[in-house]
């Protein structure tokens, strides 16, 4: 799988577990341009501890170029697991 096709899975999967009533709340707590989707942090971290497991034994440039992907989708959730995936990669 390229990364940008799994970036589109891993956004889906956010996008499967947002719901509009924390979307809602989020956009009146943070001030950001990124759109938001409405993912809890328990949903986040589940979606983060399983692509990790996924990604355990994956070429380090494979990681980075997923979490540019992710970063680069442009909603705040996204935006966050690109991140910890690149940083938790060992």
């Amino acid at each position: 799988m390229t990364p940008k096709k799994q970036a589109a899975a891993l956004v889906a999967h956010l996008k499967s577990v947002a719901t509009e009533k924390r979307r809602t709340g989020m956009q009146n707590y943070f001030t950001t341009e990124q759109s938001i989707l409405g993912v809890t942090t328990p949903d986040l971290r589940t979606i983060m501890k399983a692509a990790r497991k996924e990604l355990k034994s994956a070429d380090a440039l494979y990681v980075l170029a997923l979490g540019l992907e992710l970063v680069n989708e442009g909603s705040l959730e996204a935006r966050q697991l690109g991140y910890e995936l690149v940083a938790g990669h060992k």
